[in-house]
């Protein structure tokens, strides 16, 4: 994610951030001794338990310096004796903990830290929190809102589908997953109201594979899905006062991000360009391509309308099978790149 030069990422090691006016060699770690402070054994937003949303109206009102919604999956001590999985195995303690950490003070608050299941989703619509959990106890999905400060905490909707997300809020509306299927074979998308209440279906789609809610705007609900015709991801739009009927926006668009309107996206898996798409004007634009012939991009991370980071490729899988990765930042306005190794 960014706001203004800072780039905030996980990576392997933890959730770290760069300046782009000051690169470093490596990123320089988010945890640090006022987080360590509040957790004492060590940090817990290593690998890929946490997740991370900029409060941008908090923000604002913090000389733009960034106050981050962060939240974590925290194991607690010893495994959950008294309750095991169908093969006996006993299920590992986890707490869901949230919090807002203030990058220029350090001050770290917790806000949630008494939920024993595990954390899924993360989302900031106006002045709410919307949360998921996960308990492999008994296989159910809850979420949770509560205020921006963390006040008002309460559950609102559990499900026990096998599988189940919350995709997106717009216009005071959720729009969720909910089904049986976990293999990407049969995605139903449903809308309800900020309580949950007034649920209803919006649209399934059996025909394609892995979709996945990328964009609501202008009317239309924007999501990516693989072709098995010919094994290629697109991107697919359907009108929100007529979700029945789906729009091809763009053929072998793989790994797309939007930025407002601009939708960021390559074209080979992997490949060596970026490019651009404007959903309002349909104009296309190449944003960025690799010169040199070894390297490639092998993921696209993030985009706003100033930067797109990616994980690149530039020394082959040797570097990776080592367990490196190497950033790249493009400054979309002066094609300016910065790189570093995590």
């Amino acid at each position: 994610m960014y706001l203004g030069s800072i780039v905030i990422y996980p990576d392997k090691d933890g959730i770290k951030y760069q300046d782009m006016n000051n690169i470093r060699s490596t990123g320089l770690p988010l945890y640090n001794d006022a987080l360590a402070a509040a957790y004492g054994e060590g940090d817990p937003f290593s690998g890929a338990s946490a997740t991370m949303i900029i409060d941008e109206k908090a923000t604002a009102e913090n000389d733009n310096v960034p106050i981050l919604l962060i939240a974590a999956n925290v194991r607690s001590p010893g495994l959950d004796i008294d309750n095991s999985d169908e093969d006996g195995d006993p299920f590992m303690s986890l707490v869901t903990e949230i919090g807002r950490y203030d990058m220029l003070t350090g001050e770290w608050k917790v806000m949630v830290d008494d939920i024993t299941d595990a954390f899924v989703s993360l989302s900031l619509y106006k002045d709410t929190v919307f949360f998921t959990t996960y308990s492999e106890k008994d296989g159910t999905y809850t979420v949770h809102k509560m205020n921006r400060d963390g006040g008002g905490q309460r559950a609102i909707y559990s499900s026990e589908s096998a599988h189940f997300a919350l995709e997106w809020v717009h216009d005071d509306v959720i729009y969720y997953t909910e089904g049986e299927d976990t293999e990407g074979e049969d995605f139903s998308l449903y809308s309800c109201d900020l309580n949950f209440n007034n649920r209803s279906l919006v649209f399934t789609e059996d025909e394609l594979f892995d979709s996945n809610i990328l964009n609501i705007a202008g009317g239309y609900i924007y999501y990516d899905a693989m072709d098995r015709a010919d094994d290629s991801y697109n991107l697919y739009r359907r009108k929100l006062s007529e979700p029945s009927k789906r729009e091809l926006v763009l053929a072998h668009a793989y790994g797309g991000h939007f930025a407002g309107n601009i939708f960021y996206y390559r074209v080979d898996r992997p490949g060596k360009e970026l490019f651009s798409y404007d959903i309002e004007t349909g104009e296309k634009k190449t944003v960025f391509e690799l010169p040199n012939s070894e390297e490639h991009f092998l993921f696209f991370s993030m985009a706003t309308s100033t930067y797109v980071i990616c994980d690149a490729d530039y020394y082959g899988v040797e570097y990776l099978d080592r367990g490196y990765m190497h950033y790249v930042c493009i400054d979309l306005n002066t094609q300016r790149k910065w790189a570093w190794f995590e």
